[in-house]
């Protein structure tokens, strides 16, 4: 034992040409601490004693009273304009005569010039279109409104109902007293209108797609893009449309084949009007009334903007 004693203290001994060796992984943690010391010190001094939220931390929003009151209260209008129109109709004069109303286009162009806009009146004319869909028998229905806490339940349903179940979709509904009434009832959600056969024609060429189900894999309907061997393989034998030429007139003059072919067609997805930083940025406030309701004609200028 006092050998063993022994051989452990000279091992043990200090020997300054054998110097003590430390192994990397020590070194390594040492400079990230080190480096994470710096970097919080240098926040600190900064920004002071206080938490610093990154980019990807949560921030808490606290909203005052009056908010939810304020969302209560509009929900609770919604919900009788609603009623109140689901049982009278809307009561205003034009909704039961036809309306017209001027602008001035450009004759090589053929669109709208604006007033504050420098051109030679000989260049521009004057032209009367209709303010109303009355007596229209196919109208073209954009929504424009997302839903929230303050949006009523018949009013979704309602919207759902015409396969309007996100913002910036558009369809076309056959005009008939119930779906007037039905557009009547969530018109601050929607702009409508009447579209001549050209702007069907471009709608089904730039965003149109259709709703083909896949029997081979999954047996669920699946979006393609138009063209006439999807339309001919989808409605040629039911309907006999094999082309987008026969799409376009069964929507201007609807017949039997009329839901047959609108339910075929994929609600179009449109873009907003508002970019995103006119809204986040400019605070650009959208959906007043001039913004939706029946358009007639006008709804032309609308596809424009959204298309």
């Amino acid at each position: 034992h006092i050998e063993i004693a022994k051989f452990a203290v000279e091992d043990m001994s200090y020997d300054p040409s054998k110097p003590s060796l430390v192994p990397e992984l020590v070194l390594r943690k040492k400079a990230d601490l080190d480096r994470l010391a710096a970097a919080r010190s240098d926040r600190l001094s900064r920004n002071g004693n206080r938490k610093v939220f990154s980019k990807g931390s949560r921030v808490v929003k606290v909203r005052k009273p009056e908010t939810y009151l304020a969302k209560e209260k509009g929900k609770l209008n919604a919900a009788r304009r609603f009623e109140r129109v689901k049982k009278k109709g809307l009561q205003s004069r034009k909704r039961r005569q036809g309306e017209a109303k001027t602008k001035v286009v450009d004759k090589s162009s053929g669109q709208e010039v604006a007033s504050d806009d420098e051109v030679d009146e000989a260049d521009t004319e004057l032209v009367e279109i209709k303010a109303n869909s009355l007596g229209a028998s196919t109208v073209f229905v954009v929504r424009i409104r997302s839903s929230d806490s303050s949006t009523p339940s018949k009013v979704k349903k309602s919207l759902n109902t015409m396969r309007l179940r996100n913002a910036w979709d558009g369809v076309f509904v056959r005009v008939t007293p119930d779906t007037l009434r039905v557009l009547e009832c969530i018109e601050p959600y929607v702009v409508y209108g009447t579209l001549r056969e050209g702007s069907i024609t471009e709608l089904l060429t730039r965003r149109g797609y259709g709703k083909v189900v896949d029997t081979e894999n999954t047996g669920k309907p699946e979006r393609v893009p138009l063209d006439n061997v999807v339309i001919e393989d989808a409605l040629g034998e039911a309907t006999g449309c094999i082309c987008v030429s026969d799409v376009v007139s069964e929507i201007m003059s609807p017949g039997e084949n009329f839901k047959a072919v609108n339910n075929f067609l994929w609600p179009f997805r449109l873009a907003d009007v508002d970019s995103g930083f006119e809204k986040r940025k400019l605070k650009k406030i959208s959906n007043k009334k001039e913004d939706y309701g029946d358009k007639g004609e006008g709804m032309e200028d609308v596809l424009k903007l959204i298309m």
